[in-house]
């Protein structure tokens, strides 16, 4: 089996229709409302916590099985870790701020909802800053600490050592403390 592979045109087409799956997805959720991720955020729902995780489970399951039957191939390149701790913080301040990350913002903002404009507004002046202090970030970052090490394949999913199945398990772990602790979506209304 070769790797995926689409051409050019290809390549958009599929990338088009899965935004579009994918806002669609987004809106029947109600993920794209500021209140509902403030909600969540302030643990008053778990619809986001359920949708992100049930995400992450899928992919990462997924994204093991293809690359194991060949239909994959990650090129991987090892992070540092206080550059990721310190991007991490940033997009929790971005949610915490907009209320919404840049997908619920364009998704809001298809849906008609004014505020979240301010929030691609920002995002698209935020861009030309991080091009340009790119350079110099890029010097800082390397000086750090030594590059995190990659994650060697592994050949068995079920296997302890593999940490595609450990975090897995952690995040079905995870959501079962969701689905128990946090109210459902249905309670809102009480």
């Amino acid at each position: 089996m070769h790797p995926l592979e689409l051409g050019e045109n290809f390549k958009i087409a599929a990338a088009i229709l899965m935004g579009m799956i994918g806002g669609f997805l987004l809106v029947k959720a109600n993920l794209h409302s500021r209140e509902s991720i403030v909600n969540a955020l302030s643990l008053k729902e778990n619809s986001l916590f359920k949708t992100v995780l049930v995400m992450l489970i899928l992919g990462i399951t997924g994204a093991f099985f293809l690359r194991a039957a060949g239909g994959l191939t990650a090129t991987v390149s090892g992070g540092y870790f206080y550059p990721s701790l310190i991007g991490g913080a940033l997009a929790g301040l971005g949610l915490f701020l907009c209320g919404g990350t840049p997908i619920t913002a364009l998704a809001g903002a298809a849906t008609g909802r004014i505020y979240f404009l301010w929030a691609l507004i920002g995002m698209a002046l935020a861009y030309p800053l991080v091009t340009y202090t790119r350079a110099f970030c890029s010097q800082a970052i390397a000086s750090w600490g030594s590059e995190l090490s990659t994650i060697s394949p592994q050949s068995s999913y079920f296997n302890w050592s593999n940490p595609a199945f450990f975090l897995v398990a952690l995040l079905i772990a995870m959501l079962i403390v969701v689905h128990l602790l946090l109210p459902d979506d249905g309670a809102k209304g009480e």
